[in-house]
């Protein structure tokens, strides 16, 4: 039990808790086994659900027995959801959704904590000194080596992810601390003097771990919480008398539970969930349920039909889902089937976004029903198929929702729609990352130069060219990728005599934002993203066409990334400075301004992510943009303290816009109507 103190030590001094320790504030606690908040707040009342309970429940849990998946409750049941130590036992794919379904019960904030990879130290001691004793390994350590411990960074994207909320990082106790709390909890020999402990002096070992945030720790903790807080369904006050009229039936999905006798009943299904042996009420689901709807339906009068090209971009299927909250009547019974039968993603990504996506756009609305098609599920005879918003309209004999108008309006709904879709993307990058098998520094690996150009070859075919054909490191290809027809870089770049250069040009130049800033954050992307998709290497490494690498580039990176097994690193780069003085620039950790172009390689797992040419609606350069977005994956990140590139000049060519956001908002909302971000204002909003 010591072990568990290291985990709700310290939310005792977030959680609201009066002077009798009762709590000010209702909580669900899901996956936390017999005890839970009780650990810390033995007076407390709160809610618990696990897959199983196993012994008789602490006396203030109301326990609740479910199956992994969407939780029994409605949208912001609860004040405070508490997840510790459970996302680590979530199958990989589906961790970011965890986190989101625990953000959608919440009505004010979310505490997630879990051991990351940090931990595998800790693991391996345990192992030996299970297997030195003969004894098995439990199961929960073997579903950390099933679904694998996850990385801190792929933890803080879960986290950071979350629609309309802000996540702050929460300090837990000291890692060696902690490991060897768990190993005088669990190893025979240890376990007797620990549950002796734990029986004399709780209070005092409660009092240490809450203050022993010292130094590192391999248990990852945040804090999610919302922008705007809702008014909560369960009341603090009377948890065992509100939280039915909270909790959803899992047959028929509709919240008309009641008390009945020993357990509960659903005044419109009639379905009954009685107690296990360990007092717990069963909510388990009868039977496999079909095509999980994202909102519940009475009937299926009209249907429509939805098959995205690609579930892996967004925007292939968000504006007709958006249209569909957007003017569909709640009460129309008009079902929108989103076809997953054959998606490039698995489904459980698929779900995530669905389900994220319907959450932001109807907000504390209903909206009319949406399902999910997956495996051999058929839509009903004679639905009619749609592939763009206006075919939705049309069909229905409804009026298109109306599209800003106004430069401010459209900026703004630019940035709504963008902060969704980057979401979803991520959701998609980290699903991808994770499927991709890891790529290791063995040999001599191929590895990828990628530049972009234009205007001016002088500093590419004098400067930035031979910085990497005469570097310590054969193994590659070099693609110079010009961002629009021009002769002379294709003359001067096929003249070069080395088979390992390659050529490339777009066939037109792209419409880039026309305000100087959003320019220097965009150009060149295309270009970029055209070499990604050509890139043949196990590596990739990225250079502009007026830097240069030094000549151990390729060697040291690659080595950085073979000794940190990672997918991502940056070294550092003498940096000229528009003053004329040069400097060595960055540092660890990763942030903005530090990481400079030149000095970044990654592996090909992350080679299916590009540059997003949207990324300034967010004021967000491509490349950083990018970089954070593979972090954000959790993949493994590291930093070589060493200079590998030479970096001429920063924005000399471009220099700075106004400082007034709001000086040339008619220009950015042109920009908006002229580029790729005017798909943006595809995805509708419902009319307030």
């Amino acid at each position: 039990m010591l072990n568990w103190l290291t985990r709700y030590a310290p939310l005792t001094v977030e959680l609201e808790l009066d002077e009798g320790g009762a709590l000010r504030e209702s909580v669900l606690d899901v996956g936390c086994g017999p005890s839970g908040l009780s650990i810390v707040a033995p007076e407390a009342t709160f809610v618990g659900v696990d897959v199983s309970f196993g012994e008789p429940v602490a006396p203030g849990m109301v326990a609740i027995t479910y199956d992994p998946g969407p939780l029994p409750f409605e949208d912001g049941a609860f004040d405070t959801v508490i997840s510790l130590d459970v996302l680590e036992h979530v199958p990989r794919p589906a961790r970011a959704g965890f986190v989101v379904e625990l953000a959608r019960v919440c009505a004010r904030r979310v505490f997630i904590a879990c051991p990351s990879d940090e931990a595998v130290w800790a693991e391996d001691v345990l192992k030996q000194v299970y297997a030195a004793q003969g004894v098995a390994l439990p199961g929960w350590l073997n579903e950390h080596d099933e679904h694998g411990l996850p990385t801190a960074a792929e933890i803080a994207g879960a986290a950071s992810s979350v629609l309309e909320c802000a996540a702050r990082p929460l300090a837990m106790p000291n890692g060696l601390l902690s490991a060897l709390t768990v190993l005088g909890d669990v190893v025979p020999g240890l376990a007797e003097h620990a549950a002796a402990e734990w029986q004399r002096n709780r209070s005092q070992w409660e009092a240490l771990f809450r203050a022993a945030t010292f130094g590192e720790s391999y248990r990852k903790a945040w804090v999610i919480e919302r922008s705007a807080r809702r008014a909560a369904l369960v009341d603090p006050g009377d948890v065992r008398g509100t939280v039915w009229g909270a909790t959803r039936c899992p047959a028929c999905g509709r919240t008309t539970l009641t008390l009945d006798g020993d357990g509960l009943r659903c005044g419109a299904c009639g379905h009954t969930a009685g107690r296990d042996t360990s007092n717990a009420i069963d909510l388990h689901a009868p039977g496999v349920a079909a095509a999980p709807a994202m909102h519940a339906s009475a009937g299926h009068s009209d249907a429509l039909v939805l098959r995205p090209g690609s579930w892996g971009r967004p925007l292939d299927w968000l504006p007709v889902l958006s249209t569909h909250i957007a003017a569909v009547p709640a009460d129309r019974s008009v079902t929108l089937y989103l076809d997953a039968r054959d998606a490039d993603l698995d489904t459980d990504t698929v779900r995530e976004m669905v389900q994220s996506a319907c959450a932001y756009l109807a907000g504390e609305s209903g909206f009319a029903p949406v399902v999910l098609m997956e495996g051999t599920v058929e839509p009903p005879g004679g639905a009619r198929h749609v592939t763009m918003p206006a075919e939705l309209t049309e069909t229905l004999g409804l009026s298109d929702p109306r599209a800003p108008t106004e430069a401010e309006t459209i900026i703004e709904h630019a940035v709504w729609a963008k902060t969704l879709v980057d979401a979803l993307q991520a959701a998609v990058d980290r699903a991808r990352y994770h499927a991709a098998p890891a790529v290791a520094v063995r040999g001599d690996p191929l590895v990828t130069v990628r530049i972009p150009t234009y205007g001016s070859v002088d500093d590419l075919v004098s400067r930035a060219i031979p910085s990497v054909l005469a570097g310590g490191y054969q193994n590659i290809e070099l693609l110079v990728c010009s961002d629009g027809p021009q002769p002379h870089a294709r003359a001067a770049v096929t003249a070069v005599p080395d088979p390992r250069v390659r050529y490339l040009e777009l066939d037109e130049r792209p419409v880039y934002p026309s305000w100087p800033e959003n320019f220097w954050r965009t150009a060149g992307c295309v270009a970029v993203n055209r070499m990604l998709d050509e890139a043949r290497g196990d590596f990739v490494a990225a250079l502009d066409h007026d830097d240069g690498f030094t000549h151990d580039h390729i060697p040291k990176l690659l080595g950085a990334l073979h000794a940190n097994g990672a997918d991502f690193v940056y070294g550092q780069a003498m940096s000229e400075w528009p003053g004329g003085d040069w400097r060595l620039h960055g540092t660890w950790p990763m942030v903005y301004g530090e990481v400079i172009h030149a000095t970044v390689m990654y592996s090909a797992r992350l080679l299916h992510m590009r540059y997003d040419p949207d990324a300034w609606i967010l004021d967000e350069p491509v490349d950083w943009n990018l970089w954070h977005r593979m972090r954000d994956t959790g993949a493994t990140l590291c930093h070589l303290p060493e200079p590998v590139a030479v970096h001429f000049k920063e924005r000399s060519s471009i220099g700075h816009a106004a400082e007034d956001p709001h000086a040339d908002r008619d220009v950015k909302a042109g920009d908006v109507l002229a580029t790729s971000a005017r798909a943006l204002l595809d995805v509708v909003r419902r009319q307030q």
